[in-house]
């Protein structure tokens, strides 16, 4: 499953994952992702948004421009660490299922308040 290659990734960069609990909601096993790479620049975050959706077959992600969109994220935070580049602190949403009747994403975590709070 590419959610589980996803959080491998981001974890071998040294980064916490937060996941909301919508796989067990809707029974789909596939939850929304949160990740953030703490900037080393005071300025106000940029965030990132992905989703992660599959095929109604379950195999392929929706739209392969996301696809693309996720391995240069992640790439982009490998470098940015390994080349030890200033950068503001940035903030990723893998969401999963963000068309459907959600209310809205993240919504059982507290970091969500601290996104909204922020803008």
């Amino acid at each position: 499953m590419f959610q589980n290659i996803l959080k491998k990734q981001i974890k071998e960069l040294g980064l916490e994952i937060l996941e909301d609990s919508m796989a067990n909601k809707m029974e789909i096993g596939l939850g929304s992702l949160y990740t953030r790479l703490q900037g080393t620049m005071e300025s106000a975050p940029i965030r990132f948004s992905c989703h992660i959706d599959k095929d109604s077959e379950g195999e392929l992600i929706l739209g392969e421009d996301n696809k693309k969109r996720i391995v240069a994220l992640v790439e982009m935070v490998h470098r940015l660490k390994k080349e030890n580049i200033p950068h503001r602190t940035l903030e990723f949403i893998f969401s999963s299922r963000e068309d459907s009747k959600m209310e809205r994403i993240f919504d059982d975590i507290e970091v969500y308040d601290d996104i909204t709070k922020s803008e």
